[in-house]
């Protein structure tokens, strides 16, 4: 009599085993599948918190004013030097950067992390002020920087173009026209009509001025 060699074992893999599994028990299989499908469902419509896109809060604020001695100098020694050095003593602030003009200085702070642009402003604006450093006739302005605002105002801009030569005022007459509609969205607070064409800031000290 002659007798039949038992089949080899195969040795499957980790990955083949799992599907064996689950391609024997189908009735699981569907189920398990079912409740992968409604806690995704679940998870997005309820579970899931919605708030959008973080703020954006640069840890920078800007210290910026005008002396019109009409000397870069003495600005630089009596404004510029003083407030920096003041400045640097803040425990919160990582780095200072000064420019001066003839009548003009500008003053940026970097603050270390975890102190907001508002904060950090606030700790300068009142240690400054402690100090009194400003000289006679100087001006002084703190400012702190809102990245996620156009021109640190407005959390939205929208463009209003023409293909054809339409004049300013016809671009500024249906700007308007837009901005009254956006007016009635609900949550929408203040619509405002620039005319960028002719308003604009200076990159230094953020004075408004006009060309004509």
């Amino acid at each position: 009599m002659i007798k039949k060699a038992a089949p080899a074992k195969q040795n499957r893999t980790l990955l083949q085993k799992v599907g064996l599994f689950f391609h024997d028990k189908r009735e699981l299989t569907i189920v398990f599948w079912l409740a992968i499908v409604i806690f995704g469902i679940t998870s997005y419509t309820t579970l899931m918190q919605r708030q959008g896109f973080p703020n954006v809060d640069v840890p920078v604020s800007v210290v910026s004013g005008t002396y019109f001695v009409n000397d870069k100098s003495t600005v630089d020694a009596k404004i510029t030097k003083p407030f920096s050095d003041a400045i640097a003593n803040i425990p919160e602030v990582k780095s200072v950067s000064s420019q001066a003009g003839d009548f003009f200085y500008s003053i940026t702070v970097r603050y270390k992390d975890g102190v907001s642009s508002a904060g950090g402003n606030a700790l300068v604006k009142n240690y400054l002020e402690e100090k009194k450093l400003l000289p006679e006739g100087a001006t002084e302005e703190f400012r702190a920087i809102d990245a996620g605002r156009y021109q640190e105002q407005s959390d939205m801009l929208v463009s209003v173009t023409s293909n054809t030569s339409s004049s300013l005022e016809e671009l500024v007459v249906s700007a308007g026209k837009v901005a009254v509609k956006l007016n009635e969205i609900k949550g929408v607070n203040k619509t405002v009509v620039l005319q960028q064409i002719e308003e604009g800031r200076g990159p230094v000290t953020g004075a408004k001025h006009v060309e004509v």
